[in-house]
């Protein structure tokens, strides 16, 4: 018998956190499209106030500060997530071609974070999916939605 760490939670949070990074994003676009209107008023000779440039600016520090720290957040639980599952999976002695280690280090490794993450996220749908198979569950998502969600991280680096 395989001895496997709840991760429910951890899973949940994540995803709570992922979708409260994206409105903050979401935000965050909708703040930088009042910005560059104030600017361009302020281009064109518009009647535009010291006091407008100041909330302009505290608005945009404001939620600068709060992405940052849910980002930071999320990216740590996501992690802490990631890892626990990789574990799990090595407790019921398949074999993975990386150590527990890699899935939450691998994401510090420079250019090895570039598909470190990616081949563990592999590892764990494929592997997951074929345990599961013993117990009649099957996967709810299909693989091509891990391919999606690391070229969005990768485009999401690379534009940053």
């Amino acid at each position: 018998m395989y001895y496997l760490n709840p991760n429910k939670s951890r899973a949940q949070l994540a995803i709570l956190l992922i979708i409260l990074v994206s409105i903050i994003e979401l935000i965050s676009l909708y703040s930088g499209f009042l910005q560059k209107n104030l600017l361009t008023d302020l281009n064109n000779g518009l009647n535009v106030t010291d006091e407008m440039l100041l909330k302009n600016d505290k608005r945009e520090q404001m939620i600068s500060y709060f992405f940052i720290a849910v980002y930071l957040i999320s990216a740590i639980t996501f992690i802490m997530w990631f890892r626990r599952a990789y574990n799990n999976l090595l407790q019921t002695n398949v074999s993975l071609k990386y150590s527990e280690g890699y899935a939450a280090g691998g994401w510090f490794i420079p250019i090895g974070n570039l598909y470190i993450p990616f081949e563990i996220m592999s590892e764990l749908y494929q592997k997951t999916t074929k345990y599961l198979k013993n117990y009649n569950v099957k996967a709810n998502l299909p693989y091509s939605i891990i391919v999606i969600w690391w070229t969005l991280m990768v485009l999401n680096f690379i534009l940053n």
